[in-house]
């Protein structure tokens, strides 16, 4: 592996980004953050979040290098998925594809948990405690649409 902190001449690899989203008492915002690439395969980048990488400029050459492999993570380079990305337009595409998964679980446990909510408030209602078996607890429209052949 090609290791910038063993290089005396700094090889310039491309900065990696990744789009988070943060929520304080202003609502919700979109942060960039950047990723400083340290080290190089064939295949990947080894990369350091922004912060960490101005940490280490203040250690030593020894403690750089053990704090580098305790914190970096490998980054395909033509990889679908990737942590970062080299290009801000892929990482945004990145956010919007993490953000619809994260609605589609939300969603789905939104769901599943009213619908187990209101079937144990009946039975409580009704003084029914079920054995130990399943007890249904129906669908709702969203159960519902969900693609279940072949399961």
């Amino acid at each position: 592996m090609t290791d910038r902190a063993d290089n005396t001449q700094s090889k310039q690899w491309p900065d990696h980004y990744r789009y988070v989203t943060d929520l304080d008492e202003r609502g919700v915002h979109i942060s960039c953050r950047r990723f400083i690439v340290v080290g190089e395969t064939p295949h990947f980048y080894y990369v350091v979040s922004d912060s960490c990488h101005g940490y280490l400029q203040c250690l030593s050459d020894e403690a750089r290098k053990k704090s580098i492999k305790r914190n970096r993570r490998r980054v395909s380079k033509d990889g679908r998925a990737r942590h970062c990305y080299p290009d801000k337009r892929l990482a945004l595409q990145s956010l919007v594809a993490r953000q619809h998964h994260r609605i589609w679980h939300a969603k789905r446990s939104l769901s599943e948990a009213t619908l187990a909510m209101a079937e144990a408030e009946r039975m409580l209602e009704a003084g029914h405690i079920p054995g130990d078996g399943d007890h249904p607890c129906g669908q709702d429209e969203y159960i519902e649409s969900l693609c279940w052949g072949g399961y």
